[in-house]
């Protein structure tokens, strides 16, 4: 059951015993008739090539890795690598240390033990 139907199902729940106003029961019939919004996925493609190469490459590079290493590594400018790893660091999977002028990534655990292939199919 997705979270969004347990939600449904607890308000649904309240509502039997509650005295709810007709607009609140109106509202509820459509938002439950709704279609849910798509979830964004936990990594995008790009950001599975990108975890896959630092995976490859993560001795090589002692796990510090700036955006135009993986960017020519990827054949992809460092600029567009550097917008991918933003949703990478948020959800854990890289880590963004600054290094003099430049930002360093390095893969976490959770990027090492991530699994890439669900997005790649």
């Amino acid at each position: 059951m997705t979270n969004r139907a347990k939600f449904i199902e607890w308000v649904a729940n309240k509502m039997e015993n509650e005295d709810v106003e007709q607009e609140v029961r109106e509202y509820f019939e459509k938002f439950k008739e709704s279609k849910p919004k798509k979830e964004a996925p936990l990594i995008t493609e790009k950001g599975a090539e990108i975890i896959c190469f630092m995976r490859a490459e993560k001795d090589n590079y002692n796990n510090a890795f700036t955006a135009k290493v993986i960017g020519e590594g990827l054949d992809v400018s460092g600029r567009s690598v550097s917008g991918s790893m933003r949703k990478l660091v948020t959800n854990g999977f890289v880590t963004k240390e600054k290094d003099g002028e430049a930002y360093v990534y390095s893969i976490t655990p959770e990027g090492e033990a991530v699994d890439v292939t669900i997005v790649k199919e």
